[in-house]
């Protein structure tokens, strides 16, 4: 019968005697689990660099995502963002950009959780880019129109799956 040893991390015996490989995976899951529940208290208080309301508070709770963009650390809420990017007071140049520090980001993602880690910023990108590529591009229409963004799209831009209907 197995030995185990208590988790410094989840403080649980769950650490195998002489399973380094178990150990090595369970330490993982327990570090990444801890990360995740620190971005979501971190995110609780986090406020919106345009509007100064904290984002998860916001109402409608539909306002409660944050929009981030890729290349910059400030906080917004997607609704600022938005309004931010489709001003037509500056030029597009300048709303390409951070509204605080002026990095130039050519898109945001919405996000419930705030990612001020890079990696995490990554990972989160990847899940929302995931489920664009499974929506098609409304401007490619399946290959008879022309998307402006070409490669850079996060929409898919292949033709719909065909549909067998069997009766």
């Amino acid at each position: 019968m197995p030995t185990f040893l208590k988790c410094d991390l989840c403080d649980k015996f769950c650490l195998a005697l002489g399973d380094n490989d178990q150990n090595r995976r369970h330490k993982a899951s327990c570090i990444s689990a801890q990360v995740q529940e620190i971005d979501k208290v971190f995110s609780r208080k986090k406020t919106c660099a345009i509007c100064l309301e904290v984002v998860l508070e916001k109402n409608p709770p539909a306002e409660r995502r944050f929009g981030i963009l890729p290349k910059c650390k400030h906080t917004f809420c997607v609704s600022c963002i938005k309004t931010w990017r489709s001003t037509t007071e500056y030029p597009e140049t300048l709303r390409k950009g951070c509204p605080i520090c002026r990095v130039h980001s050519s898109f945001f993602f919405p996000c419930k959780v705030w990612a001020e880690d890079e990696r995490e910023k990554k990972r989160q990108y990847a899940i929302y880019r995931s489920i664009l590529k499974k929506i098609d591009c409304k401007r490619y229409n399946q290959g008879a129109g022309a998307c402006p963004f070409g490669e850079r799209c996060h929409f898919r831009h292949g033709r719909a799956a065909e549909v067998t209907i069997c009766i």
